[in-house]
C-alpha cells in the first residue's frame, strides 16, 4: 500500500517546559533544571521525562512519550480523518467557490498561469455554515432554505 502525506507536525506546536526533577538522586537533581514536560497545544497531549540527568535526553524522552500517548494518537485519527474526507472547513469552501468568486478582475491569463486568484469567503462561508446547520438540525436545506433564519457570525 502507497503512503501520501497528510500533514506534518512541527517543533511550533510543542510548548516546552523545564522544571527540577526532585525525588531521590542527590543534589544534582534538586538544583538543576533536567526534567521536561513536552506539551501538543493541540491536542492537550502531555508527554514528561525526569528519569535522565540531561535535559537533551529527557526532551527526547518526554517527545517519544507524547508521540505514544492516547490522546496524542486520537488527535491524529480525527486530524486524519477530517483530511481523508474533505471535511475542513477551508477544503469545503475551496470547492464551492464559483469561478467569479474567486477570479479578480484581471485577465484569465493571469489565472491559469500564476495561480492569481482569490481566498476570501464569507458568503460561500455562510452558505457552508448553513448546510452543515441543515443536516444537524436534519432539515433540507435546499428545499426549507426561506424557512430557515440562520445567523453566521465570523470571528
Amino acid at each position: 500500500m502507497k503512503r501520501k502525506h497528510l500533514f506534518s507536525v512541527t517543533k511550533k506546536e510543542f510548548d516546552v517546559q523545564t522544571f527540577k526533577s526532585g525525588g531521590p538522586g542527590g543534589q544534582h537533581q534538586n538544583k538543576t533544571y533536567s526534567a521536561v514536560r513536552r506539551v501538543h497545544r493541540e491536542s492537550g497531549a502531555v508527554g514528561i521525562s525526569r528519569n535522565d540527568r540531561s535535559q537533551h535526553r529527557n526532551k527526547k524522552l518526554a517527545l517519544e512519550r507524547l508521540v505514544k500517548s492516547k490522546k496524542f494518537k486520537l488527535w491524529i485519527q480525527r486530524r486524519v480523518h477530517e483530511i481523508e474526507i474533505g471535511e475542513t472547513i477551508e477544503i469545503q469552501v475551496e470547492q464551492t467557490m464559483k469561478p467569479e468568486n474567486f477570479l479578480y478582475a484581471l485577465p484569465y491569463d493571469f489565472y491559469t498561469k500564476h495561480q492569481i486568484r482569490k481566498y476570501g469567503f464569507h458568503g460561500i462561508s455562510h452558505q457552508f455554515v448553513s448546510e452543515k446547520a441543515t443536516k444537524i438540525l436534519k432539515k433540507d436545506f435546499n428545499i426549507q432554505k426561506k424557512e430557515l433564519k440562520l445567523i453566521s457570525c465570523h470571528v
